[in-house]
């Protein structure tokens, strides 16, 4: 079973959000959620998502920007399966560095924009988390 829909059940799935320091953009982007959360620190922005389906994130992140690298599996600290992640280099010196992460077989994912390569590294291994695919969906 996935997480219950609305803020409790997004925190839930992304630990370190807090949507009261986001702003929801659902309706621009016509996700069932979709929040916008600057860390003014870095100058940078992490976009936590339930997205329409699995199967839209399968096409969309691997096109979203040119030139993405995928890791086919993203794995957490205790090793669990968390999803598969695109890294995405600047289309150019005015673009950010980008990278998406969709949970395994969820409707869920993060996307970090940082100004450098180095501090979207840092964001997501440090400001940033998924639960494991398996906890997303009830499995024990």
């Amino acid at each position: 079973m996935l997480a219950p829909d609305g803020a409790r059940g997004m925190e839930w799935v992304f630990p370190n959000l807090k949507p009261h320091q986001c702003m929801d953009r659902s309706q621009a982007v016509q996700r069932p959620i979709y929040y916008e959360c600057p860390l003014r620190k870095f100058g940078a922005t992490v976009f936590h998502s339930r997205i329409l389906s699995v199967g839209w994130g399968e096409d969309h992140y691997p096109n979203k920007l040119g030139g993405a690298t995928e890791e086919s599996v993203h794995r957490d600290s205790a090793g669990r399966v968390i999803g598969t992640i695109w890294r995405y280099p600047p289309q150019d010196t005015a673009q950010p560095w980008v990278l998406s992460v969709m949970s395994e077989g969820n409707p869920f994912s993060l996307t970090i924009r940082a100004r450098t390569v180095r501090d979207r590294e840092w964001i997501l291994d440090n400001m940033v988390s998924m639960r494991p695919a398996a906890e997303i969906r009830g499995v024990p």
